[in-house]
């Protein structure tokens, strides 16, 4: 079993088992600048059990769902710190993150993959792995 909040290395990298998922939920998660995003809520993960998005929830009342790939998170001081900003994360298209379809994938990859996400390179090619 993974320990992740002693392993340093990119989230993306690290196989999870169901254990370990538990433990991500309710972490933190900061920006690039230390800016809190919000809690981790669940981590969907590919066939092999690796983290592809996060399902972070950004509002204190109302809570504001984003799924945001993992690429590039790392395990911080205290929760998991991401290689971009709050805003980015914040501007990220809405979906469902119960019935996501073809046209919801395609507009988060669309939206990860596009200028305003020019400081992950590695999206694209993160995001059509699948």
């Amino acid at each position: 079993m993974t320990d992740v909040q002693n392993n340093p290395g990119p989230l993306e990298n690290q196989s999870l088992a169901t254990t370990d998922v538990r433990k991500l939920q309710g972490q933190w998660v900061f920006d690039e600048n230390g800016e809190i995003v919000g809690r981790i809520a669940d981590i969907l993960v590919d066939a092999e059990k690796k983290p592809e998005w996060l399902i972070v929830s950004m509002g204190a009342f109302l809570h504001d769902d984003r799924l945001i790939p993992v690429f590039d998170m790392r395990p911080g001081d205290v929760g998991f710190v991401l290689s971009y900003t709050k805003d980015l994360v914040k501007s990220a298209p809405v979906v469902s993150v119960i019935n996501t379809s073809d046209d919801d994938e395609r507009k988060l990859a669309d939206y990860w993959c596009s200028s305003r996400s020019a400081t992950m390179p590695r999206a694209c090619t993160l995001l059509s792995r699948s």
